[in-house]
């Protein structure tokens, strides 16, 4: 471990990995489809993605940021928010509501 390093150590680049939980849904045929048509991370698969339509169920911050991300490159995005209105930060939840490839 690095705290019990003998010596300083060097690197050119560092990676921080402290880890993410996705909370699954627990929906019929969300595990059997991961990594073919259902994912938790749009900047890991959001290339797959590109030119369909998607959907991403949540409406915090994280959920925002991905929706943003894949409207870049999918048709179009649309946001299923569980608890009726979105929770992200009002800078996040106005640049959603604004994104004409969204749809809340």
């Amino acid at each position: 471990t690095l705290d019990e390093a003998e010596a300083p150590l060097y690197a050119r680049a560092l990676v921080v990995a402290t880890g993410a939980d996705s909370r699954w849904l627990g929906v019929p045929g969300e595990h059997e489809y991961r990594g073919r048509g259902v994912s938790s991370c749009a900047t890991c698969d959001g290339y797959l993605y590109r030119g369909k339509d998607v959907v991403v169920v949540g409406g915090g911050d994280s959920a925002a940021e991905e929706a943003l991300l894949l409207a870049r490159t999918s048709r179009s995005v649309t946001m299923i928010v569980r608890r009726g209105a979105l929770r992200a930060s009002r800078a996040l939840a106005t640049r959603v509501l604004e994104h004409p490839n969204i749809a809340v």
